[in-house]
C-alpha cells in the first residue's frame, strides 16, 4: 500500500507550528527583558532625586508602588511597605521610630477611604471642581474673577473691591446641592514647570460669617478640589498642600516626606 503525502499541506502544517513556537519564546523574552512600567513619572523623579542626596535611609511607601520603586533604590537606601503604617503616619498623626521618610502623590487622594478605614477613623470628604476657567465679574464687590464653573458647583477667585478699588482676594466656593456660597482660607494653584513643581498661595484677605476654614486647590486644566481643615492638618495635607520644611523631594504633586 503506497501512502500519500500531500506535501503542500504538510510544509504548511510544519510552518504553523514553527510560528507558534517563535511566538511563544519571543512572548516570554519581552515579559522578561522588557517589562512595562507603571509607575507615574513624578514617582520616579522624587525617589530618584531622594537616592541621590541621602543614603542608608529608609523610605517607606505605600503597597501599591512597592514593586515598581524597588529597583530604583540605591546609596544603601532601603525601601518598605506597610500600609497601616503608612496611614498611621500620613493620616492618624503617629510617629515612627523606624522609617525616617515616607513616599506621598496626590494620587492618594483616590484611597482616602482605604487609608483611613486602617486607622478606623472616617475619610474627610473632597469637593472636586472643574479645572478650567472663565475671567468675569461674580459681583460688585468680587470682580476680575477666575471662575470654574460647572453644572452643580463653583468655585472663584476673585479681587474685593470696595468702590472702584481692589482691597483684598477672596476665594469663593458654592458646594454641590448648596445655595450659599462660602469663603474659603484661599485657593493653591499647582504650577508644574519641566523639573519640579511651585506652588502660589492666593489667600483670603476679607473675614466673613459663612467662612470654611479648608483651601482650594486647583491643577489648571484638569481639577480643583477643596480640601477641609481635617485633611491639611495631616501630615499628607501639611506637606502635599501647605508645602511644610518636612518635604524633602517634590515633582509635579509627588513628595518624599521627612517623617523624623
Amino acid at each position: 500500500m503506497k501512502i500519500r503525502i500531500n506535501l503542500r499541506l504538510l510544509y504548511i502544517i510544519i510552518a504553523v507550528v514553527v510560528i507558534a513556537v517563535l511566538a511563544y519564546y519571543l512572548k516570554g523574552y519581552l515579559q522578561v527583558s522588557h517589562p512595562q512600567s507603571t509607575l507615574p513619572a513624578p514617582i520616579m523623579y522624587a525617589v530618584e532625586y531622594f537616592n541621590e542626596q541621602y543614603s542608608n535611609q529608609t523610605l517607606l511607601v505605600p503597597s501599591q508602588y512597592y514593586n515598581e520603586t524597588i529597583g530604583l533604590m540605591r546609596n544603601n537606601n532601603v525601601l518598605v511597605e506597610n500600609d497601616t503604617e503608612y496611614a498611621k503616619l500620613m493620616f492618624g498623626g503617629a510617629k515612627s521610630n523606624k522609617t525616617e521618610f515616607a513616599l506621598a502623590d496626590l494620587g492618594e487622594l483616590d484611597n482616602l477611604s482605604y487609608f483611613y478605614n486602617l486607622i478606623r477613623e472616617p475619610a474627610p470628604s473632597l469637593t472636586e471642581f472643574s479645572g478650567n476657567y472663565s475671567v468675569e465679574n461674580y459681583s460688585g464687590a468680587y470682580q476680575q474673577c477666575l471662575s470654574f464653573i460647572s453644572k452643580v458647583d463653583a468655585f472663584y477667585l476673585c479681587g474685593v473691591y470696595y468702590g472702584n478699588t481692589k482691597v483684598g482676594n477672596a476665594t469663593l466656593v458654592n458646594f454641590p446641592n448648596n445655595s450659599t456660597v462660602y469663603i474659603a482660607n484661599g485657593t493653591y494653584f499647582l504650577l508644574p514647570s519641566s523639573t519640579t513643581t511651585y506652588t502660589q498661595f492666593i489667600p483670603t484677605t476679607v473675614n466673613a460669617a459663612n467662612r470654611v476654614h479648608g483651601i482650594v486647590f486647583s491643577y489648571i486644566g484638569l481639577a480643583s478640589f477643596y480640601i477641609p481643615p481635617s485633611l491639611l492638618g495631616t501630615m499628607f495635607g501639611r506637606n502635599e498642600f501647605m508645602k511644610s520644611n518636612d518635604t524633602v523631594s517634590n515633582f509635579w504633586g509627588a513628595e518624599i516626606i521627612k517623617v523624623n
